[in-house]
């Protein structure tokens, strides 16, 4: 009898010591998890564990995706992300900071010629080919820049409809950098001044 309830006695001591270590496993288990987790949480990337990193962060594009051009190893940021205006009436106070020069008449020419020149046409006359399927369609077709709706528009204005599209127009604020559309503009202004109101 003695040895059987010493026997049970150390079974029992046995059951509380397993029961210990295995607490003790269970708690150091789940404070190594928490750690990875916070480790892993605050990893600057995309992902926790780059074996490839270079596979992600590369300059290269998908098809149909305009390329991503890098800035300058020395280019330090100075004015921030462009705020667009949001009111057509308040873009009448902007002006163009692209003064006329050869170099922004032929800088315009080249943007126009790959962004305009399918609705517009090659004069800026909205007689371009993709006009002749709205006339089909009988939709409104692309603007006449020399037309007295156009003249009526501030600078401002004009920006304001290349950034943010109008009708059928598409937005150009993603495509084209500022001063880009501000050559449109300035290239607007040079097809009014070729083609004097009647």
């Amino acid at each position: 009898m003695y040895r059987t309830l010493t026997r049970s006695r150390q079974a029992t001591r046995g059951g509380r010591a397993g029961r210990k270590l295995r607490l003790a496993v269970v708690a150091v288990g789940a404070a190594i998890a928490a750690l990875a987790l916070l480790l892993t949480s605050c990893y600057p990337g995309t992902y926790p564990l780059d074996v490839f990193p270079e596979m992600h962060y590369q300059p290269s594009y998908r098809p149909y995706e305009p390329p991503r051009l890098s800035a300058p190893a020395s280019a330090v940021p100075i004015s921030g992300r462009e705020v667009p205006p949001t009111d057509f009436a308040a873009a009448a106070d902007l002006r163009n900071p692209i003064q006329p020069s050869p170099e922004a008449t032929q800088r315009a020419t080249q943007l126009y010629r790959v962004n305009c020149l399918p609705c517009h046409g090659p004069e800026g006359r909205g007689n371009g080919l993709v006009a002749q399927y709205y006339q089909r369609a009988q939709l409104p077709t692309p603007v006449d820049f020399a037309s007295a709706r156009a003249r009526a528009r501030a600078d401002g204005q004009l920006f304001f409809l290349i950034t943010n599209g109008l009708g059928n127009m598409p937005q150009f604020g993603n495509l084209l950098a500022p001063e880009e559309r501000w050559h449109l503009v300035l290239l607007i202004r040079g097809v009014q001044a070729q083609n004097p109101a009647s």
